[in-house]
């Protein structure tokens, strides 16, 4: 089984610590940890580790602040099809309406 890893995967997301730990909750199983910060989560083979770090918010027009956050992805004995396929799902869990 090919299990290289691609490089850590960071992303700048509008996103408050709230929102991080209902979104890991979903993408956990029985057995996943998720605490405030850091969620551990089994995949097939192997895991990946999200964490969130607060940035400072962005102000729109002076009236609306939006949260900002760095969350990373650190993969760990995957192979690059599962890593794929959990970066597709955690995108969709993170995902918000609009129009």
């Amino acid at each position: 089984m090919d299990t290289s890893n691609r490089p850590q995967i960071e992303k700048t997301m509008t996103l408050a610590e709230h929102e991080f730990i209902t979104g890991c909750q979903r993408l956990a199983a029985d057995g996943d940890s998720v605490t405030t910060r850091v969620a551990q989560i089994a995949l097939d083979a192997g895991s990946v580790t999200i964490r969130y770090e607060p940035l400072a918010g962005v102000r729109l027009g002076g009236l609306l602040e939006l949260p900002r956050a760095k969350v990373s992805l650190a993969f760990s004995d995957v192979t690059e099809a599962e890593q794929e396929a959990f970066v597709r799902r955690f995108d969709i869990t993170f995902q918000r309406g609009g129009g």
